[in-house]
């Protein structure tokens, strides 16, 4: 069988989409797609999967041979193909509605028009599959794992954690739940010049396939620049992550997660600076911040394009406050309209408000599990987000208590009754208007 490079499979479908006049923004809508990797496809800068390619076939109608024949009349050949399959189905419902009024209209038991078995499917998505050395290279990150030693399994959902600010040099509890995270993401209020990394992320990162430190804060280059650059350089060396520091040009970029489940992207700001001068600019290392919100606002458009659903961790709101400002609200919905699917808020070291706005989810503080003052009081929440089919399939919260600096979450039965009369006040207004029994959801305490 013939099998063609992947720079000529790419000129293939895409001369196949323009001579059927098909834009390709419907093509990515319809695929799932991210626009710009089908872009970057077209152009031979990017490969997909087996099955992008099986999804473009489908939404095309065009057959594994027809992609696949020989020679330069392949196009030709295919709408020929295309065209005799046409007539020849017309022929059949021509005779099957002879048929049916033939017999006065009766049930009509023989279908005109038979779907492909089950062994013809398998067939045909053997023929695709053929090309799978030239589909699934390196480049292809649909088919990539997440970093680390472990693999999510396609059928698993990926579990993302998030976690309010913690402290650098303070162990954070190791929360249990009902599923284990495959992603931790932790917002480090300050990072500290120090010769090695601290103790709980060696042991943290052995139990997770990756960990994501946010260090978009108002703490965050309390240790200097030099200091903070020689912390990401051990992070960098161990293989973690973090985001929020930078360049405009780099931390405005999202960072991406790729599993099996879909591209998950992230970005993080602070909209609380001590000084004009830790902002992030070109040629100039800093934090990622929010003061330009059409900045932020651009940043997310940009990053939604890229990935199948977009998380914005931000760093805003007064210390010690119950509820977000009115300007966080008005931002969190443009961010939302923007083009994100979630955000994340941290910094006022209280649990605020949890809204849900045109249906996703804004969760403006959790609060923080660890403090450098041992007489922090206060609840704090985790909140678990589970990923399936490049969509938002569950999310989890799991509640806690500080003690001693610290949060807790082995609570008692009179505990767990104070922390769910309060979070139910926090919830949205379609969830807190629900009876005790629906309200025994995944956004409360177990």
């Amino acid at each position: 069988m013939f099998i063609p490079s992947p720079d000529l499979l790419a000129e293939r479908l895409r001369d196949w989409r323009l001579q059927q006049k098909v834009d390709l923004e419907d093509v990515a809508l319809a695929c799932k797609m991210p626009l710009k990797k089908l872009k970057d496809f077209e152009n031979g800068q990017a490969r997909l999967s087996v099955q992008e390619i099986e999804n473009l076939l489908n939404y095309y109608g065009l057959t594994a041979d027809q992609l696949l024949s020989e020679g330069p009349g392949w196009l030709k050949n295919a709408k020929n193909i295309s065209l005799m399959v046409i007539i020849a189905i017309l022929v059949l419902l021509s005779l099957s509605i002879l048929a049916i009024y033939a017999i006065n209209l009766r049930v009509f038991n023989a279908t005109a028009i038979k779907p492909l078995s089950e062994h013809s499917r398998q067939a045909e998505s053997e023929k695709i599959r053929e090309m799978a050395p030239l589909l699934d290279s390196g480049d292809s990150k649909q088919e990539q794992p997440l970093q680390g030693e472990a693999k999510t399994p396609r059928k698993q959902a990926l579990v993302m954690r998030f976690y309010g600010d913690a402290l650098w040099e303070q162990t954070p509890p190791d929360v249990s739940g009902p599923s284990a995270p495959h992603v931790r993401v932790y917002t480090i209020t300050a990072l500290t010049a120090r010769p090695s990394l601290p103790d709980w992320l060696n042991e943290y990162r052995q139990k997770t396939d990756r960990i994501i430190l946010n260090l978009a804060t108002n703490h965050a280059l309390d240790a200097g620049r030099n200091g903070v650059r020689a912390s990401l350089e051990l992070l960098q060396k161990a293989g973690l992550t973090t985001l929020g520091l930078g360049t405009s040009n780099q931390c405005y970029q999202p960072l991406v997660v790729d599993s099996p489940q879909g591209r998950v992207g992230l970005l993080a700001f602070s909209a609380i600076l001590p000084q004009a001068g830790w902002k992030a600019a070109p040629g100039n290392f800093g934090v990622a911040h929010a003061y330009e919100q059409n900045n932020v606002v651009a940043a997310v458009r940009a990053a939604s394009a890229q990935v199948d659903l977009l998380v914005v961790l931000m760093h805003w709101g007064t210390t010690f406050a119950q509820q977000p400002a009115a300007g966080q609200l008005a931002l969190a919905h443009r961010i939302i309209d923007a083009g994100a699917d979630l955000i994340v808020g941290t910094h006022p070291l209280t649990v605020q408000q949890i809204e849900r706005y045109r249906g996703k989810y804004i969760f403006y503080s959790l609060g923080h599990i660890t403090s450098r003052y041992q007489s922090s009081q206060g609840c704090t929440v985790v909140v678990d987000v589970k990923v399936e089919d490049r969509d938002i399939a569950a999310v989890e919260l799991q509640a806690g208590v500080l003690r001693r600096g610290r949060a807790s979450f082995a609570l008692s039965g009179t505990e767990k009754e104070v922390l769910n009369s309060y979070l139910v006040k926090l919830l949205p207004a379609e969830r807190a208007g629900m009876s005790d029994g629906e309200r025994s959801s995944p956004l409360l305490v177990r």
